[in-house]
């Protein structure tokens, strides 16, 4: 019986959760999961760009429901392995982080919308900027990045009562690096694309 009871409980709660968020037009919530980031092909040949990984936090507002509006506010942990031969058999490699704050704004439409469930597409641009850049074999500092960032993205989600799973594509318009031409002359002339896969809840 307690089982019972319990399981009915919990129904009553979603469905309750489910008809309050139905008849909102406005929404805050937060995220946060793991991405993994790569580069298009440099335009120098001496130079190769590998993958790399990392993850997000943050939060966003939401307005309307079909379709919708959203705002984000995320911070960003990344990083990349390059590879740089800087004279013929002079090579300096190494894994570069860094770190961004962007903010994407977005539309979107649900496909299904459902009081309990619903599965939605959207896209969007961002901006940010990469305030602050760890130690490195590249010497690479702030200074060397191209601020600030602008982005293309698009994705899809499922929303299970208030729970949310999130997963997006972004495509840097502006080259991450802009070259440092005191220490390296060079400039990779890539630019960033990011998958992130995101958990989270609404409210």
């Amino acid at each position: 019986m307690k089982k019972i009871a319990i399981i009915l409980l919990l129904g009553a709660f979603g469905t309750l959760l489910a008809k309050h968020s139905n008849a909102q037009l406005f929404w805050i919530g937060v995220n946060g999961g793991i991405q993994g980031n790569w580069f298009t092909s440099p335009k120098i040949d001496n130079a190769v760009l590998g993958a790399g990984g990392g993850w997000n936090l943050g939060f966003f507002l939401k307005y309307g429901k079909r379709p919708f509006y959203q705002v984000d506010f995320r911070w960003m942990r990344a990083n990349t392995l390059i590879t740089y031969e800087y004279l013929p058999g002079e090579i300096i490699e190494g894994e570069v982080p860094f770190h961004k704050f962007e903010i994407p704004v977005r539309a979107g439409y649900p496909i299904v919308y459902k009081p309990m469930f619903k599965w939605h597409v959207n896209g969007g641009a961002s901006i940010g900027t990469t305030f602050l850049f760890s130690d490195n074999n590249f010497e690479f500092e702030r200074n060397d990045m191209t601020n600030p960032q602008v982005a293309v993205i698009g994705g899809t989600g499922i929303q299970f009562m208030n729970f949310i799973i999130d997963l997006d594509y972004s495509y840097h318009i502006t080259d991450l690096f802009k070259g440092d031409e005191e220490d390296l002359g060079v400039d990779f002339g890539s630019h960033l694309q990011v998958f992130a896969l995101k958990v989270g809840m609404v409210f």
